[in-house]
């Protein structure tokens, strides 16, 4: 012992100078490995993120529904388990093709109000750094709020897709809809990080900070035991009443009214007759040859410009293996840097940086071949954060779509269709 207290209290050699240099690198909060593994069904495959969603859409092809009956039986029912991405209160675009169905694009885009008048939307001076590099708008009344809103067409589009190649009954394919908005929205984690996400808007406007914000804050889960549901407001009533009545009411019947009259006590400009003249309509896809194969590509104002032009500049990439190797991804990286180079030219510096996800995309197709591919969004992640207290529709931002500095070929007015950059394609 004594020998040991006599070591511990011997000076200490000095240490040596710290040479060594340390960056931390950049902070990655999570390491994921992501796979996609095939799908395969008897009577077809339906792709959500929404697992609920995709469940409905293949509840309805064991119904004897087709692809079409399950594209949008799955996209109602992402109005109660996705509302952040898609809903009654969205746009999109879809294509169709299958046997004896040539290939073709259904156009549901945004349309501007009649009412809209760029002079509402006066510039800061600043830029802004939201999902577009726009300038910035007093009161950022193009990203949320009731003059933010766009003709929400989603319900046009889904009853065109319907009406043109469905099989069951109306009132069928939006059945587990209803019933998944009878349940609510699950009070999960994920719903915890999206309405977190956009809480410090949802907070703005009374209908949507009662339904998302309870005792004004994001809900959380329980420490133990299942999550439980949020009530979804008005919106199941909506849907029932769309199921009884049909998707035209949305539009000139007892839900439009309602719409028109949350949006007149709100102040924003989407009227009566905007609503009544919403109709999808029906293009021919933009076909596209590549390496011995034909891309259908969405018609209208999308993205599918962009997307040609890649494929063009990606024709002669190396792909020599059973699959693309590193020349391939490099190819593949500087064609994009390209095509989008060349759209932000002629177009404005219109499209997202590093943006979270903030639209749904949805893919059926079933066992006779039919396929639908439908891309569907509020724009924003809960669009405008205003939900109509009579209807329960989650309204769309879609003018943010629009530049804001007048004179530019993409600037606001009105019963206009903005650029979009969705772009649906079936190959």
């Amino acid at each position: 012992m004594g020998a040991d207290a006599t070591s511990l209290a011997a000076p200490a050699r000095a240490p040596d100078p710290v040479r060594m240099t340390y960056t931390p690198p950049p902070h990655v909060t999570q390491h994921w490995h992501l796979r996609k593994p095939a799908a395969r069904g008897r009577r077809g495959v339906v792709a959500s993120q929404s697992r609920d969603a995709a469940e409905a859409g293949l509840a309805i092809l064991n119904a004897g529904g087709n692809a079409a009956d399950a594209a949008v039986g799955t996209a109602f029912a992402l109005a109660a388990m996705e509302p952040w991405n898609s809903g009654l209160g969205g746009i999109g675009f879809a294509q169709v093709a299958g046997p004896g169905i040539p290939a073709q694009t259904l156009d549901f885009g945004p349309i501007s109000p009649a009412g809209l008048n760029a002079a509402d939307f006066l510039l800061t001076g600043r830029m802004k750094q939201d999902l577009f590099s726009w300038p910035e708008v007093e009161g950022d009344r193009n990203i949320h709020g009731p003059m933010s809103f766009v003709i929400p067409s989603a319900v046009a589009g889904y009853a065109a897709l319907h009406e043109a190649h469905g099989r069951l009954p109306w009132a069928e394919v939006l059945a587990p809809a209803v019933a998944l908005a009878r349940r609510g929205l699950p009070s999960d984690w994920f719903t915890t990080l999206k309405v977190a996400n956009a809480a410090v808007t949802l907070r703005l406007y009374p209908e949507s900070a009662r339904l998302y914000l309870p005792n004004g804050l994001p809900p959380v889960a329980p420490y133990q035991g299942s999550p439980g549901f949020l009530p979804l407001g008005a919106l199941p009533d909506t849907l029932e009443r769309l199921q009884r009545a049909g998707a035209r009411d949305f539009y000139e019947g007892e839900v439009a009214r309602a719409i028109v009259a949350d949006v007149r006590e709100a102040g924003g400009v989407l009227a009566a007759e905007d609503l009544a003249g919403c109709r999808a309509r029906t293009l021919p896809a933009v076909a596209v040859p590549w390496r011995g194969h034909t891309l259908h590509l969405a018609n209208g104002l999308t993205a599918a410009p962009t997307f040609r032009r890649v494929a063009e500049l990606m024709e002669a990439a190396d792909w020599s293996g059973a699959a693309p190797g590193t020349s391939w991804h490099v190819a593949f990286a500087r064609a994009m840097q390209t095509a989008y180079a060349e759209r932000l030219a002629e177009l404005g510096d219109a499209e997202p940086k590093a943006a979270e996800s903030c639209t749904t995309h949805l893919t059926v197709v079933d066992a006779d071949g039919m396929a639908v591919a439908m891309t569907t969004t509020l724009l924003s992640s809960m669009g405008s954060r205003v939900v109509l207290p009579r209807s329960g529709v989650l309204m769309n931002n879609g003018v943010m779509w629009f530049d804001p500095r007048p004179g530019t070929p993409n600037a606001l007015g009105p019963r206009k269709r903005p650029l979009t950059n969705m772009s649906p394609v079936i190959a």
